[in-house]
């Protein structure tokens, strides 16, 4: 992305832009900088285009590849969501990448897509005469400093390991980061610090989230919080069997995180391992010091028996068999 934001601050800029991957909030962001870098504000919508969606003209957005600004030194034309880049619109995407390298001097064609296919023709010719970024999920390092970023330019602090805790909490794509943050900026006054009691206070959790508190309250043996937190799970409406999958899947992760930690490997290790963040696997690991491993065994081969009765039909009071393995491993 450097490379990318270059361009925008010197204003020098490629013929076309590929922006794709699984970051919604980035690509919104950068539509939002691309226009506000190109375009002059007195003759804004007369020097951009946009197209959205499969294409059903492909004339259209060809004559405004060469088309000349009104009045300012670039135009701008974003072609969104338009799915060039994979197979179904072989015809179109052809007569489009042929034409690349015809787009006048003075226009910037932006794509932003989901989905691409580097084997694609349009790819090819894009990676040829510009420039593509894939705005994939940010680094945990990224997501710390960029909320702790946020907060400073509002005035509010927050601590590195609050932070963490935060983003925990919620789910990770930054769109929906940036909304819970925002509750807290606003609820705390200038100058104050955001806590985790204000987290916790504010924030809406994810299931993972609630999960892995009802799990860190069986570990510390305190039978009434989990059951607390599982029957408040209950009254959200969340079905016993998604609930029991994630309490087998977060004693799965504590031991492999317990195994691949007793075989030396590092915090960031593991998380590469297993796919996941190092801020996540540090918690895991917190977690697991409330467990041994004959326990989690025990707990992993109860969840397996209470799998088996649900599916083969045994075990028809799901909500109740859920408590009593609870009740079981928080006494």
């Amino acid at each position: 992305m450097n490379n990318l934001d270059k361009d925008l601050k010197n204003k020098q800029f490629k013929r076309v832009y590929l922006l794709y991957g699984e970051e919604n909030y980035l690509k919104k962001e950068y539509e939002t900088k691309f226009k506000n870098s190109i375009l002059d504000k007195n003759n804004y919508m007369m020097n951009l285009d946009i197209f959205e969606g499969k294409i059903n003209d492909v004339n259209t957005i060809l004559n405004s590849f060469v088309t000349i600004p009104f009045l300012s030194d670039y135009r701008l034309i974003i072609l969104k969501n338009t799915d060039l880049f994979v197979s179904g619109q072989k015809d179109i995407s052809e007569l489009i990448a042929k034409s690349i390298q015809e787009i006048a001097i003075s226009t910037v064609v932006l794509f932003i897509e989901n989905n691409i296919d580097k084997r694609n023709k349009l790819y090819k010719e894009v990676n040829k005469f510009g420039y593509i970024s894939n705005l994939e999920k940010p680094t945990e390092k990224y997501l710390i400093n960029w909320v702790i970023d946020i907060c400073n330019k509002n005035n509010r602090e927050i601590k590195v390991d609050t932070a963490i805790k935060f983003l925990n909490t919620i789910s990770s794509n930054m769109e929906n980061i940036k909304l819970e943050l925002n509750k807290l900026i606003y609820y705390k006054d200038e100058g104050e610090e955001i806590t985790i009691d204000d987290i916790s206070l504010l924030c809406s959790k994810t299931l993972e989230a609630k999960i892995f508190e009802l799990v860190d309250a069986i570990g510390y043996k305190n039978c009434k919080k989990a059951l607390d937190e599982y029957n408040n799970l209950i009254l959200l409406k969340e079905q016993p069997i998604v609930i029991f999958s994630m309490i087998a899947r977060q004693f799965r992760l504590m031991l492999q995180c317990k195994n691949l930690s007793k075989k030396g490997m590092s915090e960031q290790e593991i998380a590469n391992e297993l796919g996941t963040r190092n801020f996540i696997v540090k918690s895991i690991l917190k977690q697991s010091k409330n467990f041994k491993f004959n326990k989690i065994m025990d707990a992993l081969n109860d969840c397996l028996e209470i799998d088996i009765g649900i599916k083969t039909g045994k075990i028809t009071n799901q909500i109740l068999n859920l408590e009593l393995f609870i009740i079981k491993y928080a006494k």
